[in-house]
C-alpha cells in the first residue's frame, strides 16, 4: 500500500522533529502536483527527505485522484504510468475522400467558416468532435490563394461581404494569424500523403517518435497508417492558430502532443526523433530564429529542412514535402549543408499541378528522402549540382537548353511528367507537366526507393517511466526537472522521463527544494506581468522569500556548486541563479531585487496619446500597422 504523504509546508529537511510513534495519517489532500504553487509540491519535497517515496511509483498519485473524483474532470493524465503501444487506441483514420475533389475559392471560404463556427462550439462545450464534425474539421483547407477573404477594398462586392462575415467571425489575434497565412497555407492532397506514408513504410519505419514541423489540421496524421500510429508517439506543430485549435481538438484527445507555435519558437529535443514528415511551407523569405544555426538564412522552406534534421537522431529519417528550388536552385549552399548532414535516399518530382485541387496552387515541388549520417560518415555529392535535362525527360514543345538536378539527371523515372519551359509571370522557367494518372506513378516512385535502409533505435525502457505530456504544459522547456508521482523525471521529448532511482537521497531533496523555489520564482514574475502589485504578488513574493530562507540554511546559496550541478541541464537554472548575487570569492550572496520589489510591470495598451506621432507609434505597438482608424480614436477622446 502507498504510503500517504503528510501535510506539512515544511521544505525538505525543516519539518519538526516526529515523534517516535507511527503518527496517524492525515486526510489526502485534492491538488495536481503540476499545479504551481500547490502544498503538494512541498509535501512531496518532505516525503523525499525522509525517503518514504523512493520505493513506490504511485506516490501523489492517490493526492490526485481525489481532485479528479471531486472536479468531475476527465483527467490529462494516462491512466497507467507508461501505457504500451498495445493499449493505445489510433484516432479515428481520415477518409480520402472528404479531402478529395476540386476546392474552388468560394467553395473553400465556406467549409473554412463552417469549420471554424464548429470549432468555437467544441471549445465551448469542452468536448470532442463526433465523426460528422470530424469532417467538417477536415474540411478546413486554409487560407492560401484565399487574399480576397481579408480585402475590404477590393472591387467584388461579394468577395467584401465574406471579407466582412470573416472579420466579425474571428477575434483580432486569430484573424491577424489567418491573414498571414495566406502566402504559404497550402494543403496537400490525400494521394500524395498516402504515397509518403508507403515510402516510409518501404525504407524500414514502422514506429516511434514522429514530428510533423508544420501539421495544418492533421492530414498527414489523419492517413497515417493505424500500426503506425499504435506503434508512435506523434508531436505535430502549427504556426497558425485556428489550423492548431482544430489540429488539437482532433487528435490530441488521443494522445498526439500539439504545439501552435512557430517551429522556430517551439521548444523541442534534438536528436530524438525518429522521422520528421510533412508539407513545409514555401516562400523566398527567412525565419526569425535568432539561434546562428547554419541553416537559419535559408528560406523558409529549407529552413524547415535544417530544423527537420536537427530534431531528427542520427539515423533517423527526413521525409518532407519542398519546393523544387530546393533541388533545382543554382546555388549549391543549402544542398551541400543538408549532404553535411543526411544521405538523400531518393526524391521524387512532383508535376506541376499536383496540389491544385486542394490548395489551389500549381508550384512545382519535390518529396525529399533523408537520412541522417552517423559521425563519421562521408557524405555524398552526387546531387549537388545542376546538369543539362536528359532528352529523356524533355518535353515535346521544349526548347532551348534545359538544366534539372544531377539526381534526376541520373534517375529520371524518379521525375512524374516531362520538363518545359513554362511562364511564371516574370520569366519562363523548367516545369514538370504531366497528363496521366498520378496515383500509378507515384506508386512507381515508391517502388524504386531503397528498401529497407532504416535501423529502429533500441530505446532504453528499464525503471524508465514514461508518460505522454499534453499540449496545456507548453509552457515547460525541454530538459526541465519536475516531480511526477511524488518522483523525480525530466522533461525530455514529449514525456516524462523517470530520474528518480538514478539520484541519491541528497540529490532528490535538493532538486524537490530548487523545483519549488523555480516555480515559485516563475509564478511570481507571470503574476507581476499580469497583475501589477496586488494582493496575490505580494503573497508569492512572502512565499518566495519563505522557500528561498528555508533551503539556503539547510543546502546553502543557490549559486554554490553543489545546488548548480543537482539542476545541472535545467534550462531554468539561469533563473534560479539569478535569484541572488553570488560573491564567488567570499562564498556570500545576496537577494536580488525581485524579493522586496517588482522588477517586470504590466505593459497596458494607452488610452490617451498627446501627439500624432504617438498616435502612430500606439498603432505600430499594438496593431501592427497603421490603423487610421485606431488612430483617430485617440483624437476623438481628446475632443
Amino acid at each position: 500500500m502507498a504510503k500517504v504523504i503528510d501535510a506539512s509546508e515544511w521544505l525538505p529537511g525543516f519539518e519538526p522533529a516526529a515523534p517516535q510513534a507511527a503518527a496517524t495519517p492525515l486526510p489526502q489532500v485534492a491538488c495536481d502536483v503540476f499545479e504551481t504553487g500547490a502544498p503538494c509540491l512541498i509535501d512531496i519535497a518532505v516525503a523525499l527527505e525522509r525517503g518514504d517515496m523512493a520505493g513506490t511509483d504511485s506516490g501523489a498519485a492517490s493526492c490526485v485522484s481525489v481532485a479528479e473524483e471531486s472536479s468531475g474532470v476527465r483527467p490529462w493524465r494516462p491512466e497507467a504510468a507508461a501505457q504500451s503501444s498495445a493499449e493505445r487506441l489510433p484516432w479515428p483514420a481520415l477518409d480520402p475522400e472528404v479531402i478529395s475533389g476540386t476546392f474552388s475559392g468560394i467553395r473553400k471560404y465556406e467549409a473554412n467558416v463552417a469549420a471554424i463556427q464548429l470549432l468555437s462550439s467544441l471549445e465551448s462545450d469542452k468536448r470532442i468532435p463526433a465523426d460528422a464534425e470530424r469532417n467538417t474539421l477536415h474540411h478546413y483547407t486554409g487560407w492560401g490563394c484565399l487574399p480576397g477573404a481579408f480585402n475590404l477594398e477590393q472591387d467584388d462586392a461579394a468577395w467584401v461581404e465574406r471579407a466582412l462575415r470573416l472579420e466579425a467571425l474571428l477575434d483580432e489575434e486569430t484573424y491577424s494569424s489567418c491573414r498571414a497565412s495566406v502566402n504559404n497555407s497550402h494543403y496537400t492532397s490525400a494521394p500524395v500523403i498516402r504515397m509518403i506514408w508507403e515510402a516510409v513504410r518501404r525504407l524500414g519505419f514502422a514506429g516511434g517518435h514522429v514530428i510533423e514541423p508544420s501539421a495544418g489540421v492533421g492530414y498527414f496524421l489523419g492517413l497515417m497508417p493505424n500500426d503506425m500510429v499504435h506503434a508512435s508517439h506523434v508531436t505535430a506543430v502549427e504556426v497558425d492558430h485556428v489550423s492548431g485549435r482544430m489540429l488539437r481538438a482532433l487528435y490530441e484527445p488521443f494522445g498526439a502532443d500539439v504545439r501552435i507555435a512557430p517551429l522556430e519558437k517551439c521548444p523541442l529535443p534534438a536528436d530524438w526523433f525518429d522521422l520528421a514528415i510533412g508539407n513545409v511551407p514555401f516562400g523566398d523569405y527567412q525565419v526569425s530564429d535568432m539561434t546562428h544555426r547554419p541553416y537559419t538564412r535559408f528560406a523558409i522552406h529549407n529552413y524547415f529542412i535544417g530544423k527537420a534534421l536537427d530534431l531528427v537522431r542520427p539515423g533517423g529519417l527526413v521525409c518532407l514535402i519542398t519546393s523544387a528550388y530546393t533541388m533545382d536552385g543554382w546555388d549549391q549552399h543549402v544542398r551541400s549543408y543538408v549532404a553535411s548532414q543526411a544521405h538523400l535516399l531518393g526524391a521524387i518530382r512532383l508535376p506541376s499541378g499536383a496540389f491544385e485541387a486542394i490548395a489551389g496552387t500549381d508550384v512545382q515541388s519535390d518529396v525529399l528522402f533523408l537520412k541522417r549520417r552517423y559521425a563519421g560518415e562521408t557524405p555524398a555529392s552526387d546531387w549537388l549540382a545542376k546538369t543539362k535535362l536528359p532528352e529523356s525527360l524533355r518535353a515535346p514543345r521544349a526548347y532551348g537548353d534545359l538544366y534539372i538536378n544531377a539526381y534526376y539527371a541520373a534517375n529520371p523515372h524518379m521525375v512524374i511528367g516531362r520538363v518545359e519551359k513554362i511562364s511564371r509571370g516574370y520569366d519562363k522557367v523548367e516545369t514538370t507537366v504531366f497528363s496521366g494518372e498520378l496515383e500509378p506513378a507515384l506508386k512507381a516512385c515508391v517502388d524504386a526507393l531503397p528498401a529497407g535502409c532504416y535501423e529502429p533505435e533500441i530505446r532504453a525502457t528499464s525503471k524508465v517511466a514514461r508518460d505522454v505530456v499534453p499540449a496545456v504544459h507548453d509552457s515547460w522547456k525541454q530538459g526541465s526537472y519536475r516531480i511526477h508521482n511524488a518522483r523525480i523525471v525530466r522533461y525530455l521529448g514529449c514525456e516524462l522521463v523517470d530520474i528518480h532511482d538514478e539520484l541519491n537521497q541528497q540529490q532528490r531533496s535538493r532538486i524537490a527544494g530548487l523545483i519549488a523555489i523555480r516555480d515559485c520564482a516563475r509564478e511570481l514574475l507571470e503574476a507581476q506581468k499580469a497583475h501589477g502589485d496586488d494582493d496575490g504578488v505580494m503573497d508569492l513574493r512572502g512565499r518566495l522569500n519563505e522557500l528561498y530562507d528555508r533551503y539556503v540554511a539547510k543546502y546553502g546559496w543557490l549559486s554554490s556548486r553543489a545546488n548548480t550541478r543537482a539542476m545541472r541541464g535545467d534550462p531554468e537554472l539561469p533563473l534560479l541563479i539569478s535569484l541572488e548575487h553570488y560573491d564567488e570569492e567570499n562564498e556570500a550572496a545576496e537577494k536580488a531585487a525581485i524579493f522586496t520589489r517588482n522588477t517586470m510591470r504590466r505593459v497596458e495598451e494607452p488610452s490617451a496619446v498627446a501627439t500624432p506621432e504617438e498616435a502612430l507609434v500606439a498603432s505600430m505597438a499594438w496593431r501592427g500597422r497603421v490603423d487610421p482608424e485606431y488612430m483617430a480614436g485617440f483624437a476623438a477622446k481628446r475632443g
